[in-house]
C-alpha cells in the first residue's frame, strides 16, 4: 500500500484541496481504454439545494418549482460563469479518456443551447492556458430524456444503481459496443464539479488494480455520484441471470449483486441536508398525530384496557411493572393507553376534527396492531411470556429517562437510535451534576478536601468501570470516545510494532472508528490491510479469517456487534485464533457494551474500546482497556501533566499502569456520570438487558417485514442476530428520506451508511435505515416505526 507522505493526499474539512497533477503518459495509460459519459440531465439530485454562481456572481439555487408556481426550466447550473456540464466534459478531456459523450436532456431547443454553450466553453479553454489536453477531439452529444429513462427503469427492472437508471447504463453499453477497444465507462454527474483528473485517475487505477471488480465509485459527497467506473462485463451482463427483472410473481425489487470498490474523495453531506419529498411534506402538514399516538389510538379501539383472555401470569407482570399515574396504565403487550374520559363528548369531538392524514395514519396503525397481535398469539407460550415481560419491563424503565418523560416527548417520541447515542438516565445525570455543583476540583495534587474528594470519586469511578468489564486495576484509560481509543492503540502500540510488509486484519463490517486508524497506520508503515469478508447472512467468514491468519498478522481488529447488521461476532474464538497466529486482538465493544454480559478476560482481547454515551452515560468520554502483555509493548506518543511521576531536564518517569496515557486533567465529572450509568445498568441487570433485546429484535423484524417490498439486512433468526439492532431498506427510497419520514412522525432512527461504507459497498447498498433499541424500548415504539415506514412506502409509490 502506498504510504501517504504528504498532506495533499488528505482532504481537509474546509477550503480548497490541491491534488497532484498526473503525467499525460500515466493518464493515457490508465484512462485511455475508458469512455466518459457525462450526465448533463442530473435528475438524481433534483432538487438538491446546490448554489452555483453565474457570471455576475449571483447565486442560482436549483430547486423544483413550488406548488402553484409555473413550471419553468431549471437554470443551467453554473460554477463561476461556466456550466457544470462544461466542467465535467473538460475534466474528462483532460483525463485523456478514449471518448467523451454528453447525455443532454430537455427540449431540442434547450439541448441545442447546452451544446452551443459547452462547445463555446471548450473552445474558449482551447485558446487559454487551461485548455484540455484532448480539446481538439471534442465531445459527442446524445439526446436523453432522463425522466422517461428513470421511470422505464423502475417499470422494467425495479432498481437503480446508486441513482443511475438502467436507461443510462444502456447508453453506456452502446458506447462500449461502438468502441470495441474500450473496456469500461466512467459516469460523471454534472452537479458534482469538484473533481480533477487526479480524482478520475485514482478511480481508474483502483479499477485496474482490482480486475475482479465490476464497479469503482467515489464519494464526492454523501450521495454516491461521481465519478463511477463500470466494467464492460457488468454492462453486458445486465440483461442476463435475472438481474434486470424481478422473479415471476415476486414483488421484490433487488439491486444486482455487484463487486464494488469505493474511492473516497470528499466530505459527506449528512442526512440533515436530505430534501423531504413534497408528498411527505404535504402529508405532514395535514397530520396532527405522531406515529406513536396513532398506535395508542388503534390499541385503545382494539382493547378496553384489559383484553379478554389475559393470562394471570401476564396480569401479574403488568401489576409488578406498571407505574400508576394520571396518564394511564398498561393494555395488551403492556401498551399504555390514555384513560377514557368520563364523558365521551370530548372524544367524539376529537374524532370529528381528525384530518384525512390523521385517519390514514390511524388506519395504518390499526393494520400494524392487528398484524402484530396475530403474530404474538402464534408465539410459543414461553416466547410470548418473554415478550410480555420485556415490554412491561421497558415501560417501567422509561420512567428513568427524563427526556422520554418531558412534556413534549412523553407520548409522541419513539426513540430508536440508541446505537448512535442512548438517552441519559437520571442516575448518570444526577451523579455528574452533583459533582459539578458541590464537589468540583482538580484531582491528584490538591492538598485540600475538595481535591482529595475529587480524586477519590475519580478512582471509585475507574474501579466501577474496571469491575464492570472484568479488568484488573489500572488497566483502563479514559479517552474521548471509542474512536479516540482505537487511534490511541494505532499510535502507541501500532507505530512501535507494525512495520513495512506486516499485515493487519480488519472485518469488512467494521465501523470507521475501527477501520480508519488501521488504514492510516498501514499507510504510515507501508503495511497491508486485509479484510475478513462476510457470508451471505451477514456473518464473518471464519474460514477466510483462518486463511488470513496464515500470513501471521500483527493485529486483528473486530467489532463485538456489527453496528449495521446487529450480528454478534464470535470474538472469544476469534481472539484465541489470533493469539495462536501471534497477533494482538483489538475489540470494538461500543455496541456490545450496553447490551451483552461483557468480560475482557473471558473474551481474551488485548485491547477493547467503548463509549459512555452508548450506555446511558455522558457524551465526550470513552474508555480503552489494555491487557498486561500488550501494555508492555506500548510507548506513549503523547505526554504531559498527569502521565509522569517525576520529570527532570533530561528524563522522566511514567506513572504505573494504563493511566500514563491520560494526558492532562481527566474528564472527572463525565467519569463520575459514567459510573452512575454503569450502576444503573447493574441495577437493571445485564442479563435482563440482553433478554429484552432478544425479545424486541424478532418483534421488530416481523413488524418491518409487514411493509411491502422492505428488506431487512442480516440474519436475525439465530441467537447471535438478536443484538437489539435492525437495518432495513425500501426499494427506490433513499435511506436519508426514510429517516426524514420517520422523524416527521416522531420516530427517531438512523439512516445512511452508518460510518461503515465498505460494508455498504460490498453489498451494493447506498445505505439503510436503522432502528436500535435500549432498555426503554417498548412494543409501542416498534409498532410506531412500522407505521412510519409504511407511510413512507405509500408516499413513494
Amino acid at each position: 500500500m502506498k504510504q501517504a507522505n504528504n498532506q495533499s493526499e488528505h482532504q481537509p474539512m474546509r477550503g480548497p484541496v490541491s491534488h497532484p497533477t498526473p503525467s499525460e503518459a500515466e493518464l493515457a495509460r490508465i484512462c485511455g481504454k475508458t469512455i466518459a459519459l457525462v450526465l448533463a440531465t442530473d435528475f438524481g439530485t433534483t432538487p438538491l439545494k446546490v448554489a452555483f454562481e453565474d457570471e455576475d456572481k449571483k447565486p442560482i439555487v436549483c430547486e423544483k418549482p413550488k406548488d402553484g408556481e409555473e413550471k419553468t426550466p431549471r437554470p443551467l447550473q453554473r460554477f463561476e460563469g461556466t456550466t457544470a456540464t462544461s466542467i465535467a466534459a473538460m475534466r474528462a478531456l483532460e483525463a485523456r479518456f478514449a471518448r467523451v459523450y454528453v447525455l443532454a436532456g430537455g427540449t431540442p431547443k434547450e439541448r441545442h443551447a447546452l451544446e452551443d454553450e459547452v462547445s463555446g466553453d471548450i473552445t474558449a479553454a482551447r485558446s487559454s492556458n487551461s485548455a484540455p489536453r484532448q480539446a481538439d477531439r471534442g465531445v459527442e452529444f446524445i439526446p436523453f430524456d432522463a425522466n422517461t429513462a428513470y421511470q422505464a427503469t423502475l417499470d422494467a427492472c425495479g432498481f437503480t444503481l446508486y441513482d443511475i437508471p438502467k436507461g443510462t447504463l444502456d447508453y453506456a453499453t452502446k458506447a462500449l459496443r461502438d468502441n470495441p477497444d474500450a473496456d469500461s465507462v466512467m459516469l460523471l454527474s454534472c452537479d458534482q464539479v469538484r473533481i480533477t483528473p487526479a480524482h478520475l485517475l485514482e478511480v481508474c487505477r483502483t479499477f485496474r488494480d482490482n480486475p475482479e471488480l465490476d464497479v469503482a465509485a467515489s464519494w464526492i459527497q454523501w450521495y454516491r455520484r461521481t465519478p463511477m467506473l463500470i466494467s464492460r462485463r457488468f454492462l453486458e451482463g445486465l440483461d442476463v441471470n435475472g438481474l434486470c427483472k424481478p422473479r415471476p410473481g415476486s414483488t421484490d425489487r433487488p439491486l444486482p449483486r455487484v463487486k464494488l470498490k469505493d474511492v473516497v474523495f470528499g466530505e459527506e453531506t449528512l442526512a440533515a441536508n436530505a430534501i423531504v419529498p413534497e408528498k411527505l411534506s404535504a402529508f405532514k402538514k395535514g397530520c396532527t398525530l405522531s406515529a406513536r399516538e396513532a398506535v395508542q389510538i388503534a390499541r385503545k379501539e382494539a382493547s378496553d384496557l384489559r383484553p379478554e383472555g389475559t393470562s394471570g401470569d401476564l396480569q401479574s407482570l403488568k401489576q409488578s411493572c406498571s407505574h400508576e399515574s394520571a396518564t394511564g396504565t398498561f393494555g395488551s403487550c403492556g401498551t399504555r393507553f390514555v384513560k377514557a374520559p368520563e364523558s365521551s363528548d370530548a372524544s367524539r369531538k376529537q374524532e370529528a376534527e381528525r384530518s384525512a392524514a390523521d385517519e390514514e395514519l390511524i388506519s395504518i396503525a390499526r393494520e400494524v396492531v392487528a398484524r402484530m397481535d396475530a403474530w404474538r398469539a402464534q408465539l410459543p407460550q414461553e416466547n410470548r411470556k418473554q415478550l410480555d415481560w420485556a415490554n412491561s419491563w421497558a415501560w417501567r424503565n422509561r420512567e428513568d429517562f427524563p427526556l422520554l418523560n418531558d412534556r413534549m416527548q412523553k407520548n409522541t417520541l419513539a426513540y430508536l437510535d440508541s446505537a448512535a447515542t442512548t438517552q441519559r438516565c437520571f442516575r448518570a445525570l444526577h451523579a455528574e451534576a452533583n459533582f459539578n455543583e458541590h464537589e468540583n476540583a482538580n484531582v491528584y495534587r490538591g492538598g485540600y478536601e475538595l481535591s482529595a474528594n475529587a480524586t477519590k470519586y475519580l478512582n471509585d469511578a475507574r474501579k466501577t468501570l474496571e469491575d464492570f468489564i472484568g479488568a484488573d486495576r489500572r488497566q483502563t484509560v479514559y479517552t474521548m470516545n471509542a474512536s479516540a481509543s482505537c487511534n490511541l492503540v494505532a499510535q502507541s502500540w501500532g507505530d512501535f510494532n507494525v512495520g513495512e510488509g506486516d499485515h493487519i486484519v480488519v472485518a469488512l463490517s467494521e465501523h470507521h472508528s475501527d477501520l480508519l486508524p488501521w488504514l492510516l497506520l498501514a499507510r504510515r508503515k507501508n503495511a497491508t490491510l486485509d479484510f475478513i469478508p462476510l457470508l451471505p447472512d451477514g456473518r464473518l467468514d471464519l474460514q477466510e479469517y483462518e486463511r488470513l491468519l496464515g500470513a501471521h498478522p500483527k493485529l486483528v481488529c473486530v467489532a463485538h456487534v456489527s453496528n449495521v447488521l446487529g450480528i454478534v461476532n464470535p470474538v472469544a474464538e476469534m481472539a484465541r485464533m489470533a493469539h495462536e497466529a501471534g497477533a494482538r486482538f483489538m475489540l470494538d465493544a461500543a455496541q456490545s457494551f450496553p447490551h451483552l454480559p461483557f468480560s475482557v478476560k473471558e473474551i481474551g482481547c488485548d485491547f477493547a474500546a467503548f463509549s459512555a454515551h452508548k450506555m446511558y452515560g455522558p457524551l465526550g468520554i470513552g474508555g480503552l482497556y489494555i491487557g498486561k502483555d500488550a501494555f508492555d509493548e506500548m510507548d506513549p506518543v503523547a505526554i504531559g501533566g498527569g502521565t509522569v511521576s517525576h520529570a527532570a531536564t533530561d528524563s522522566y518517569y511514567l506513572r504505573q499502569g494504563a493511566i500514563q496515557y491520560e494526558v492532562g486533567t481527566p474528564p472527572i465529572a463525565q467519569a463520575i456520570g459514567w459510573a452512575g450509568a454503569i450502576e444503573y445498568m447493574e441495577r437493571l441487570g445485564v442479563d435482563c438487558v440482553l433478554e429484552h433485546a432478544e425479545a424486541m429484535t424478532p418483534f421488530a423484524v416481523h413488524a418491518l417485514h409487514g411493509v411491502e417490498g422492505l428488506t431487512v439486512w442480516g440474519d436475525h433468526s439465530k441467537p447471535d442476530g438478536v443484538g437489539g439492532l435492525v437495518s432495513f431498506s425500501l426499494p427506490n427510497v433513499p435511506p436519508t428520506q426514510i429517516g426524514a419520514a420517520c422523524g416527521m412522525l416522531g420516530v427517531a432512527i438512523r439512516s445512511g451508511g452508518h460510518c461503515a461504507m465498505p460494508l455498504a459497498a460490498s453489498t451494493g447498498m447506498v445505505g439503510t435505515g436503522r432502528a436500535s433499541f435500549a432498555a426503554h424500548t417498548t412494543c409501542e415504539d416498534i409498532e410506531a416505526l412500522a407505521v412510519a415506514v409504511e407511510i413512507c412506502r405509500r408516499l413513494y409509490l
